[in-house]
């Protein structure tokens, strides 16, 4: 019973082997080069920028606070991200409603580049489709 008991372990020890197919991937990720992100509107530097959330307003306010604080310690977004979840609904509604205003300036931005767009294409004798 020994020598089966001892056969058995042996050959949990003996791992298989595993074939697995790994794709070939010809342009493999190299650390600590970031691609350049394009901007969703095309480039145009007129565009409005779009709106923050109020949550965005609050971590931009926290984020500098805590870094000052903590000028070596990583993790910045975990401590925010607590902070905005422990925030009373009062004192989150601050934030959100400078997001609201925010998101009021975006339209009324977005409405004035879309007229201007507009007024452009007309006097150049194109017409411009509405976004």
């Amino acid at each position: 019973d020994q020598d089966q008991d001892q056969d058995d372990e042996d050959n949990d020890l003996d791992p298989e082997p595993i074939n697995a197919i790994i794709p070939y991937d010809p342009n493999p990720h190299q650390p600590g080069r970031r691609r350049k992100r394009r901007r969703w509107w095309g480039g145009d530097p007129t565009h409005p920028k779009p709106n923050r959330s109020g949550y965005s307003f609050f971590f931009a306010e926290k984020h500098s606070m805590v870094k000052s604080l903590y000028p070596n310690k990583r993790g910045f977004t975990k401590m925010v991200g607590n902070s905005w979840n422990n925030l009373s609904p009062e004192e989150r509604m601050v934030y959100q409603k400078i997001g609201l205003e925010d998101k009021g300036r975006y339209k009324r931005e977005l409405d004035e580049y879309k007229n201007l767009k507009q007024r452009h294409g007309e006097l150049n004798g194109s017409s411009v489709a509405p976004y």
